[in-house]
């Protein structure tokens, strides 16, 4: 599966996009000033000086586009390639992969994981088994089998869920590389990841059992359970909680509730509850990401009858997001909170509550607008589930 054309494409369309764009303000500017200029004076020299100022703007744009593409990652690992330096692909290449999954450029990773796969394969063909990164000594293997389970396995994956088959391949070959070096946080990664995609695509467990029993076999390994206790607490709460957040992922996709839905919800909660204890104790950021998704399990499994729950989690997580600068998961608690206070508006029939329910969310409008204004994903749900509250307030008012 090879990306690199399409994202080539999607640097020069948005390239293309901000010059076209510059050029049309520019375009539009210039022919304003064309007409006030006629409109006045009927004189073609005004014509000519607008025409000569526009000449001047292309050039401009040109070159801001140039000097925009100056420097290409990609370019440059291609050039890597040519050379057969597969060492600096490696140090270019793997470092970028935890900031563009953050980032979301999702198609992009795969490719440059690609670039790492090759340069590894190359690497370990000439004996060259390791690579000081960041000032440690780092496995050619590991290196590999992470960017075969994670990046163009998972992530490839979460491009499309087309690329399933190509996706499942890459993590199995990832997971022979992780059992041959008994690297146990990786095998764990790759059959967590195997797990979620077969709930993603059958949404059900019926196909899940092989993965679950190979989950189990390596926890109750003995040259497992000797890993330093602390590394084994964290490994598996980190299993723990994707598993818990692919669950609640494939539960939301019902349109109606039903006992599969129940049983994922369930599932997802049990599993959630398993990575809380870990991060409660000692992993404060990891920790502000469970709000969220246990407050979304509760709210899925029976809203009416966890709310005061859920209002605790969500008030909780947001409190806790910005006194820790968890932004992304401040703006999804906010997000959650406005919906929480959607469903309660729709569930009223009391004038004093709904009046409340109003007045809280007016208090907290114009925050709330403001801070996730730098957020257009975030903003736009946000805008969303307002209008809809808008909506409902004038329904229900209506009805009571």
């Amino acid at each position: 599966m090879h990306l690199l054309g399409k994202r080539k494409l999607c640097i020069k369309s948005e390239v293309f996009f901000s010059v076209f764009q510059w050029l049309f303000t520019n375009i539009f500017s210039v022919l304003l000033g064309c007409l006030l200029g006629l409109s006045i004076t009927k004189s073609k020299t005004i014509i000519l000086g607008f025409a000569l100022i526009f000449i001047f703007s292309i050039f401009i744009a040109i070159i801001q586009s140039h000097i925009t593409r100056s420097y290409d990652i990609e370019k440059q690992i291609k050039l890597n390639v040519k050379t057969g330096d597969w060492k600096e692909i490696v140090r270019i290449a793997y470092p970028l992969s935890e900031s563009l999954w953050y980032s979301g450029k999702y198609e992009l990773r795969v490719r440059i994981a690609e670039y790492t796969n090759k340069a590894c394969i190359n690497l370990l063909s000439l004996n060259i088994t390791s690579i000081t990164l960041n000032g440690r000594c780092t496995s050619i293997r590991y290196i590999r089998s992470t960017s075969l389970i994670d990046d163009m396995g998972w992530t490839l994956f979460r491009v499309n869920k087309k690329y399933s088959n190509e996706a499942i391949k890459n993590i199995l070959n990832g997971i022979n590389i992780a059992e041959s070096e008994s690297y146990y946080d990786l095998i764990l990664k790759g059959y967590k990841h195997l797990f979620c995609i077969t709930v993603e695509l059958d949404k059900n467990f019926a196909n899940t059992q092989v993965y679950s029993e190979k989950i189990r076999d390596v926890l109750s390994k003995k040259s497992y359970q000797k890993l330093n206790k602390q590394k084994r607490n964290f490994i598996e709460a980190g299993l723990y909680y994707s598993l818990a957040a692919s669950c609640l992922t494939t539960a939301k996709q019902f349109k109606t509730p039903d006992i599969t839905q129940k049983n994922l919800l369930r599932q997802a909660n049990i599993y959630l509850d398993k990575a809380i204890q870990y991060y409660k104790k000692s992993d404060i950021d990891r920790y502000i990401k469970t709000f969220s998704v246990k407050a979304e399990i509760l709210l899925y499994l029976d809203f009416e009858k966890y709310m005061p729950t859920i209002d605790e989690l969500v008030n909780e997580g947001i409190i806790l997001s910005q006194l820790h600068q968890e932004r992304d998961r401040h703006s999804r608690l906010i997000i959650l909170r406005t919906k929480v206070l959607l469903l309660k508006i729709k569930d009223t029939n009391n004038i004093s509550e709904l009046e409340l329910l109003i007045l809280e969310l007016e208090k907290t409008h114009s925050e709330t607008k403001k801070e996730l204004k730098t957020s257009p994903v975030y903003y736009k749900q946000y805008m969303k589930l307002y209008n809809k509250i808008k909506r409902a307030k004038k329904n229900a008012f209506q009805i009571i």
